[in-house]
């Protein structure tokens, strides 16, 4: 009897072995397929040509990406017995009221705070000139003439960067202006272009159903729909957490006295949207200012920032990538590092609902064809 045990317990160790192995063979299988895949797409120039057309598109995107988060809403009045035409033109009246009471308050307040922080840019160089020549006096001999060469070096170019900054500003100014303009006028398209679109958007997704063959109908509704849940999913919770950070960012800044409170939350509400490593790349630069203002208000910024950021990435983010993504942190870092690399901050931002739909597509091909005879755990 005790050797029966024993066999039964070395084999369930064994199984467990089993399966650690199973995942990361799985999550390597995950990362080799979305490199394979992104390379192969920039080898063959795919990449280059989807960017032009995503570019000539972007007011059809906007439209398309308008509707469908605006839909839910019509489909619920509709459900209350109101017209469909008559449901579509109260949430789009309620949406562009909403966006221009948004627009109308937040440019002068970012165009001041803007200017607030353009006039504090000589004192964050020359503070950062103080620092660095006390760095160096404190851990590094001013007779050492490599460590005085670096010292010059980094000096330099901090100078620059502020000389550039000055000397740019206005051609930069300009830049911005012009493609504001630029960018209004695509959004305005793009926002008719939703408002038609979310009149017939059921009967849009009606009719991809009927061309899709009978035989693969069940198969690609079922994708389709795991697809909109991951996406809506995501969105939903991604827009949640950055209007709050940047809610509770402006708010602690302005207490603390920090300069451009509003601009600086908007910085971290905006870097939010990059899972993991985001919102501290959007912390860094009040932390900076902060300290320039002095060493009190730089401490304490620094000091909200962790808190919000711990509290943010233990509860909030596990609750979206965990449950609603179903992501591994390990597959969010790999993504971020592979689309980052080819897209930039785009890619940084568009990459964790990409790799959750390329894990979701996988794991439906697995179950359909066994492709992988994985010992499934039970969810």
């Amino acid at each position: 009897m005790k050797k029966e045990n024993l066999d039964v317990k070395n084999l369930n160790e064994v199984i467990k072995l089993a399966n650690n192995i199973f995942k990361i063979a799985y999550f390597l299988i995950l990362i080799i397929a979305i490199y394979a895949i992104t390379l192969i797409l920039e080898k063959w120039g795919v990449l280059d040509f989807i960017l032009i057309i995503f570019k000539i598109l972007t007011p059809l995107f906007i439209g398309l990406v308008v509707a469908w988060l605006l839909n839910p809403a019509v489909v619920y009045l509709h459900k209350q017995k109101i017209n469909r035409t008559l449901s579509t033109v109260i949430v789009y009246f309620v949406f562009l009221l909403s966006f221009y009471l948004l627009i109308s308050f937040f440019i002068p307040v970012f165009s001041e705070q803007i200017n607030e922080f353009v006039l504090i840019v000589p004192v964050i160089v020359d503070s950062l000139l103080e620092w660095v020549d006390r760095l160096f006096i404190t851990f590094g001999s001013a007779n050492n003439a490599n460590i005085e060469q670096i010292k010059l070096g980094i000096i330099e170019t901090i100078q620059q960067m502020g000389l550039d900054f000055t000397t740019n500003l206005p051609t930069l100014t300009v830049n911005f202006v012009a493609s504001f303009i630029s960018g209004l006028g695509i959004l305005f398209l793009g926002l008719m272009i939703g408002f038609f679109l979310l009149f017939d958007f059921e009967k849009a997704k009606k009719v991809i159903v009927r061309i899709i063959p009978r035989k693969n109908k069940a198969d690609t509704m079922l994708i389709l729909h795991g697809i909109n849940t991951t996406l809506k999913h995501f969105v939903q919770g991604i827009l949640l957490t950055s209007i709050l950070i940047f809610v509770v960012c402006t708010l602690l800044f302005s207490i603390m006295g920090l300069k451009a409170p509003l601009l600086f939350g908007l910085v971290c509400g905006i870097t939010n949207i990059i899972p993991i490593v985001g919102p501290y790349i959007g912390g860094i630069p009040p932390v900076i200012v902060g300290f320039v203002q002095g060493p009190a208000i730089g401490l304490l910024i620094l000091i909200a920032i962790l808190i919000i950021q711990s509290v943010e990435s233990a509860f909030i983010q596990p609750l979206i990538m965990s449950k609603t993504m179903k992501l591994h942190p390990v597959s969010i870092i790999v993504g971020l590092l592979i689309f980052g690399y080819f897209f930039g901050i785009i890619g940084l931002m568009i990459a964790t609902p990409i790799v959750s739909i390329i894990k979701l597509l996988f794991q439906f091909f697995n179950d359909k064809f066994n492709i992988f005879d994985f010992n499934k755990e039970k969810r």
